[in-house]
């Protein structure tokens, strides 16, 4: 996306460390954004209650915008 000169950024609930050592391993080659109180996936409509292995818990859904 570089090419096209358009910003990719990822966002986590991660701290800055976690996510440095996620882009190191995987080699990612975009900025991942801190959100470790959730403000913006609350207000963004993506931490909501999810449903897994019969439990439900609070926590981020995957989501890609554009």
């Amino acid at each position: 996306f570089n090419h096209l000169d358009v910003a990719v950024y990822g966002i986590s609930g991660d701290s800055k460390k976690k996510q440095q050592n996620f882009i190191e391993k995987h080699g990612l080659n975009f900025d991942l954004l801190v959100d470790e109180d959730f403000k913006l996936a609350k207000e963004t409509g993506v931490y909501q209650l999810k449903k897994s292995f019969g439990k439900e818990s609070m926590g981020i859904v995957r989501t890609t915008f554009i």
